[in-house]
């Protein structure tokens, strides 16, 4: 049985962590709604909220999306969270 405090299970959730309060962030200064940022991203509304409040994690892919519509690299994210 894997051990759940394995350096990589928190260096993805302090990334996820990172990216959600930067994706919340970005939407407060931009004032996008959910629904609108969902929409830009192309992700849906569910999973967007469900990711802002924690519920769940995004894919790799998801990750991309959203890093892409903030204008934001993913690899800063990465950076950020191993300083």
């Amino acid at each position: 049985m894997p051990n759940s405090s394995q350096p990589s299970d928190r260096v993805d959730a302090a990334v996820q962590a990172l990216l959600r309060s930067t994706l919340i962030d970005y939407r407060t200064r931009h004032d996008l709604s959910r629904s609108r940022f969902a929409e830009r991203v192309g992700l849906s509304l569910w999973m967007i909220s469900m990711f802002e409040k924690g519920d769940r994690q995004l894919s790799l892919d998801g990750a991309l999306r959203v890093c892409h519509a903030m204008d934001v690299k993913l690899w800063e994210i990465l950076k950020e969270v191993e300083e």
